[in-house]
């Protein structure tokens, strides 16, 4: 983030009113509702999953607050009947919750398909005239260290660790 010109704070307590400043919170060791309780927010974006996410959302979204999550309850996803049943349940669990609860909190699971006329019009409106600089955690280099290189990009992709892309260089450019 320091990278786009952001100052990273790790603690709530260290905020000021510094537009440039980025709160960053390590999901893995803290709890974001704990971390951030007291405030409320229209909605949450989840792009990790897990049950956890859920829970940590209610603590801080407002009434009638939005929880949308791409991943859904199961990071570990794999499509099968069973997965399906269970995110169908899941859904209407959460559905009924919503009603239900006096905080009125909606949960939102969003399936991401993107076909390749989208990913061309990201790259020709956003990449292309520089609104959207991404982010490059680590380039493996296929020539250089082979097959290697690809087992080492599954793995930091599998850790949950990168903080950018990671990109596969196969050949240099011309």
């Amino acid at each position: 983030m320091e990278k786009l010109g952001c100052t990273v704070v790790q603690a709530c307590s260290d905020m000021t009113t510094d537009p440039q400043q980025l709160l960053v919170i390590d999901y893995n060791n803290k709890d974001f509702g704990q971390e951030l309780k007291g405030q409320e927010y229209d909605f949450v974006y989840d792009c990790v999953g897990g049950e956890q996410q859920w829970l940590a959302a209610q603590q801080i979204l407002r009434r009638g607050g939005q929880f949308i999550t791409i991943v859904g309850n199961d990071p570990e996803m794999k499509v099968s009947l069973k997965y399906m049943a269970t995110l169908g349940s899941t859904l209407v669990g959460h559905k009924l919750q919503s009603i239900f609860s006096s905080t009125k909190l909606s949960y939102k699971f969003h399936a991401i398909r993107e076909s390749y006329q989208d990913l061309d019009e990201i790259r020709t409106r956003f990449l292309e005239t520089d609104k959207v600089k991404p982010i490059i955690d680590t380039v493996f280099d296929w020539r250089k260290d082979g097959v290697e290189a690809l087992y080492a990009l599954y793995e930091k992709s599998k850790s949950g660790k990168a903080q950018g892309k990671l990109v596969l260089k196969i050949v240099d450019e011309e």
